[in-house]
């Protein structure tokens, strides 16, 4: 399956707020996925559209 790809770049800060760039469904599912902390029904909603996406839904 081809890679899921954004048609931009999404900048996250992560750690110390170095920026990451985020160029498809499965790197922001990867990020969203390991991200620690608690969890806002927002970010459990992107979590679950990202999973979505990657199984084709």
């Amino acid at each position: 399956m081809a890679p899921q790809l954004f048609s931009k770049p999404v900048s996250v800060f992560v750690g110390m707020g170095f920026p990451r760039d985020i160029v498809s469904v499965a790197e922001a599912y990867e990020l969203l996925n390991g991200w620690p902390g608690s969890r806002s029904p927002t970010f459990t909603a992107a979590l679950c559209v990202c999973q979505s996406a990657l199984v084709g839904d």
